[in-house]
């Protein structure tokens, strides 16, 4: 099974449910979150607890 946007398919199980929600915004963080793509390696790099600073999930 494709793993593709599985865990944005568990916060969000029903789309037309959030699209219709009548409170909150999405901003760059909660977009970061909602992907997984949030900068939490390049962080942990910075201070030398990650071999690697890019993002797993992203290409090149």
């Amino acid at each position: 099974m494709p793993q593709k946007g599985r865990w944005t398919h568990y916060l969000i199980p029903r789309i037309d449910v959030w699209l219709n929600r009548s409170h909150g915004e999405v901003n760059f963080y909660l977009t970061q979150m909602l992907s997984g793509h949030v900068c939490f390696r390049e962080y942990l790099h910075r201070f030398k607890h990650d071999n690697s600073p890019e993002c797993p999930s992203c290409p090149g």
